[in-house]
């Protein structure tokens, strides 16, 4: 198996259907390598709070449907996935602050598989689940497998274009950079869909 591909998918994208359809099918090109990919939530949370649902039972429902459809929408290109969150098994946990993760579990699964974790996580203070951030765990993530990669799609209107004919200035690719990545302020390589080829090799990092 070849290098590990840790994907964050933003809530922007995952609101995208035509986005995570082509990107789906572009995935099938990286089936040599172990993919995981983070995600939290997406708008769906607040259509249930605009309905009346309490907002933590809310975003906890919106995380575990899309959990749940990602896999089916893998599975639909011939990519078999292990969806898991990250209270289950105190794969990951919140102490004191601190994201503890473990590697060890998460490097039994099989590589053959890809692995949707969501960013719903055990709480050493509480019984309840919490959320984190989606790039604070992909970037936690990239410490416990060899030679990883942390990889976010470029967002705005220039989105679909590829790094090969565009070459945004430094503001200008900020303005690309989702929000979960700059809240986190930790190190990615932002890429498009057009770049997302079988290879990453036109990325840029953050």
């Amino acid at each position: 198996m070849d290098s590990t591909l840790i994907i964050l998918l933003d809530s922007e994208h995952l609101d995208q259907s035509l986005f995570m359809k082509s990107f789906a099918q572009k995935l099938v090109a990286f089936k040599k390598r172990r993919l995981i990919l983070v995600h939290g939530d997406n708008s769906f949370s607040k259509q249930l709070i605009k309905n009346g649902m309490n907002e933590n039972d809310a975003i906890e429902r919106s995380i575990k449907e899309i959990n749940l459809k990602l896999i089916s929408l893998f599975a639909d290109s011939g990519l078999p996935a292990i969806g898991i969150h990250g209270y289950q098994r105190n794969v990951v946990k919140l102490e004191n602050e601190s994201i503890q993760i473990d590697g060890t579990y998460l490097n039994s699964l099989p590589e053959q598989a890809m692995l949707i974790l969501s960013n719903l996580v055990g709480n050493s203070q509480t019984e309840m689940h919490k959320t984190i951030s989606t790039a604070q765990l992909a970037f936690e993530l990239s410490s416990r497998f060899a030679n990883s990669t942390c990889l976010c799609f470029a967002v705005s209107d220039i989105a679909n274009l590829s790094f090969k004919e565009i070459k945004p200035s430094e503001i200008e690719l900020l303005n690309l950079v989702p929000e979960e990545v700059l809240r986190a302020g930790k190190s990615f390589y932002l890429t498009t869909l057009s770049d997302f080829q079988g290879n990453i090799d036109s990325k840029v990092a953050i």
